[in-house]
């Protein structure tokens, strides 16, 4: 009975012993869990901190190349436009000379013209004049 009281009594500082070595175990444990999860949201922050700057910048180039995009488009606006003016400009002076040149020529034949009826009209008096002396001619015969 004896033995079996100290073996008893042997498990159960043992056993004291044990409780001790693992709640002491626990608490190493959940200071060192305690110790990386700080770790951990130090390192998450980092990280956060680290990508919203890489971020930033990654938007700041976005603008700078969106503006850059938007000045070129700007500029190809710009020279398609002076094309189109000086195109519409040689074609204006073109169709201009065209027309000056059809204004001019009917401005030569109506001269023409006017000569033509200066003369028919003078054809017309003189053979007036002639149809007259030819009348009285033939009176007179």
């Amino acid at each position: 009975m004896k033995d079996k009281k100290q073996l008893k009594n042997a498990y159960g500082e043992d056993d004291r012993c044990n409780i001790g070595d693992i709640d002491e175990k626990e608490h190493d444990l959940k200071t060192q869990n305690e110790e990386m999860r700080k770790n951990l949201e130090s390192n998450k922050k980092d990280l956060i901190q680290k990508y919203e700057e890489k971020m930033r910048e990654l938007e700041a180039q976005l603008q700078l190349r969106m503006k850059v995009e938007i000045h070129e488009i700007e500029e190809r606006k710009n020279q398609h436009i002076n094309e189109l003016m000086v195109n519409h400009e040689s074609a204006f002076q073109e169709m201009k000379g065209y027309y000056n040149d059809i204004t001019r020529e009917n401005i030569e034949l109506i001269k023409v013209h006017k000569d033509k009826l200066k003369e028919i009209k003078a054809q017309i008096s003189g053979n007036d004049y002639i149809v007259a002396d030819l009348k009285k001619k033939e009176k007179d015969m």
